[in-house]
């Protein structure tokens, strides 16, 4: 998470550029939407260059320096603009000058061009951006979205501590009063729990202190349901159709104006899994408090919050003239929402810099893993910990109070790496009061090295063995009492945890106890666009050419939205001493409750070590503080949109034969798509 906000200042002319600049220094805005050309009146023909349109195009570029341009400045397009009108002249027209100011743009060098999305007929629009973005140079494109169609009424309504009053009551809500003396005469507010009679709005002491109090009572309702009368009056809607059309270019991202009067939380999630770069905050979407500073209602905070976990920019627009005070407010109370944001908790200060960074899925048995990878994971405050739990509870179930002095349990870890289960086990012993007979499986020669250094530096009081040799092949010398191991990848058994542990439970005693005892896969369908298009650039040369998209990715999941809970998948338990099967085939559904569209699948898993001892990475049942496994990313070939109220149906499979173990996976309903990965061809996991 950032820790300073990026906030900029929109006009709608910049006749002195440099004044402009001044003063947007000593507000902390830290770039300026201005429009590209001058705001006059669209002309009646364009048949010549850029010099010959009417009227002065644009102030001179010396104006700036290059580096200035190409960090302080985003164009906006001419209003008029509209390569989507009925009228054919007004389209011509459009296209160029649409075409002059984007070359202007580049000319510039401005990092981003802003172009709003009037409505979902942009069919053209995006016909003209596929080619000048194909042709043309890296240039990046701002969407102006608004976050509720122009067409939807204006609120009507404000919910305050669960009462509903009429917005016309409190002027400084939605009219152009400075008080609130209105609010103050209709209800006793709270703000943080102390009685305030001086209205909703006396929520910001001083803003230049410390000392700030939320608006955490008021909550602007959303009273117009354009979501369910047409797609037409859904800008969502708006922004899928273009990108679709536009094949999900990376060069396109949103800019988000959010509405005074917010949609519902379904459809605000949609947003956060979209390249949202930039949200437009209107002036008018703050509320104005005793002392005259901008602040905003409870569900502007969290989404502007929201927003800024994904590193989005701010955009402040439109007039200020109903705060009495300095501009500079603007950026303070945003920087004040994210300074008290909660601190970044040991997972995200772990994950900083990989959130939606693809990653290649371990594979052990076929890989020599590194002592950085190794070291990585000895970090984790949480797994092993946990599994030190479960050894303690399984040695005191094996050995009862009274033959503790007498009797030993035979404890092997399979898979020992360079040794934190066999100081997890030597502690748990040690905290019980049990004794133990320690063998140490491991197959990787140089971590073996270090095992033997401990084994002589610091276990040379302890009974333990050193094992070099695959677990699978290995005959013991005697049988285990305690299988341990730590096979499991982000999908449970991406590692091949069911085929070691398969393989090694032969030298398990049959009433012997396997830690983790089952294991259990979940999938949920994912939208996010950032994963899509990270996954179809991750080309590599001699594989198949869709072997990209047919691969699974480690990620830590950030830009994304999940669209239904994850549902359970397939499960392991050990030791399993029937037929063993390891291949798996399951049918799975999901509700849609929002129009949406579909870029993959989020996988999890969740364990059982031993009785009510769990690790988990399920969002519900997540193992609080625990960073050794990220979520792990199915991709489609395409995305496909899934409409509001449809059902999903997943089918995904777990193959196997003689050498390798593979996933394949698809969706039949609301539309089939071709299956993912047949035979292995893309990605395989090597026995």
């Amino acid at each position: 998470m950032a820790r300073r906000v990026s906030c900029g200042r929109d006009y709608d002319a910049a006749p002195e550029l440099d004044k402009i600049m001044e003063e947007g220094s000593n507000c902390n805005y830290d770039f300026y939407s201005i429009p590209i050309v001058h705001p006059h009146p669209r002309p009646e023909r364009l048949d010549g260059p850029v010099l010959e349109r009417p009227g002065p195009f644009l102030r001179s570029d010396m104006i700036l320096n290059t580096s200035e341009w190409a960090s302080l400045v985003v164009g906006k397009i001419s209003d008029w603009i509209d390569l989507d009108a009925e009228d054919d002249n007004l389209r011509f027209l459009s296209e160029k000058a649409l075409l002059q100011e984007l070359d202007f743009a580049v000319h510039l060098s401005l990092p981003a061009v802003l172009i709003p999305l009037k409505s979902r007929k942009c069919a053209n629009l995006a016909r003209f951006l596929n080619e000048h973005l194909y042709l043309g140079p890296s240039q990046q494109i701002w969407v102006h979205v608004p976050m509720k169609s122009p067409s939807c009424k204006e609120k009507s309504s404000v919910n305050i501590n669960g009462q509903t009053f009429n917005i016309n009551d409190f002027p400084s809500l939605g009219g152009d009063s400075d008080t609130d003396d209105a609010i103050a005469n209709k209800i006793e507010i709270k703000t943080n729990g102390i009685p305030d009679q001086n209205g909703i709005q006396n929520c910001v002491e001083n803003m230049s202190v410390d000392k700030m109090n939320d608006v955490t009572h008021v909550d602007l309702m959303n009273n117009t349901d354009c979501h369910d009368t047409s797609d037409d009056d859904d800008p969502w809607q708006w922004f899928n159709v273009l990108r679709t059309l536009c094949d999900s270019p990376r060069r396109i991202a949103v800019c988000l104006e959010l509405s005074l009067d917010l949609p519902d939380e379904s459809s605000l999630k949609r947003w956060l899994g979209e390249p949202v770069k930039c949200a437009m905050l209107p002036t008018n979407v703050f509320l104005s408090n005793r002392k005259g500073f901008p602040v905003l209602s409870r569900t502007h905070q969290t989404l502007v919050r929201q927003l800024m976990r994904l590193q989005t920019q701010f955009l402040i627009t439109g007039p200020a003239k109903h705060f009495d005070k300095s501009e500079i407010c603007f950026y303070q109370y945003l920087e004040y929402l994210l300074t008290s944001m909660e601190e970044p908790d040991g997972v995200e200060k772990f994950s900083k810099g990989y959130e939606d960074y693809l990653q290649a899925p371990l594979q052990p048995l076929m890989d020599n893993l590194e002592s950085q990878t190794y070291e990585v994971f000895e970090k984790d405050p949480i797994k092993y910990v946990t599994y030190e739990e479960a050894i303690r509870e399984a040695l005191v179930d094996r050995i009862p109070e009274a033959e503790k002095d007498t009797s030993y349990q035979v404890v092997m870890v399979v898979g020992a790496g360079r040794g934190p289960l066999v100081r997890a086990v030597f502690s748990a012993a040690d905290f019980v009061q049990r004794k133990v007979r320690v063998y140490a499986v491991e197959k990787n020669p140089n971590a073996v090295l270090t095992l033997r250094t401990l084994q002589k530096e610091i276990w040379s009081d302890k009974e333990v063995t050193i094992v070099w040799h695959d677990m699978r092949t290995w005959e013991a010398p005697e049988k285990a009492d305690i299988l341990v191991s730590e096979l499991l990848g982000s999908f449970g058994d991406n590692e091949l945890s069911p085929e070691c542990l398969d393989g090694a439970q032969k030298f398990l005693k049959p009433d012997g106890i396997s830690i983790p005892s089952e294991y259990t896969s979940f999938v949920a369908p994912l939208q996010s666009s950032k994963l899509f298009n990270e996954v179809r650039s991750n080309k590599e040369r001699d594989k198949h050419p869709l072997a990209n998209m047919e691969t699974p990715y480690v990620v830590r999941l950030h830009n994304c939205h999940v669209l239904d809970k994850p549902k359970q998948l397939f499960q392991f338990k050990h030791p399993n001493w029937g037929i063993i099967d390891n291949t798996r085939y399951k049918d799975l559904k999901f509700d849609i409750k929002e129009d949406a569209v579909l870029h993959g699948f989020a996988g999890y898993f969740h364990t059982v070590l031993y009785k009510s001892h769990c690790l988990s990475i399920v969002p519900e049942s997540y193992s609080h503080g625990m960073f050794s496994w990220f979520p792990i990313y199915f991709p489609i070939r395409e995305p496909i949109f899934l409409p509001r109220g449809s059902e999903m149906d997943l089918n995904f499979w777990r193959r196997v034969d003689a050498h390798k173990v593979w996933y394949e996976w698809t969706i039949t309903k609301p539309v089939p798509i071709p299956i993912h990965n047949p035979k292995a061809r893309s990605y395989w996991i090597g026995l």
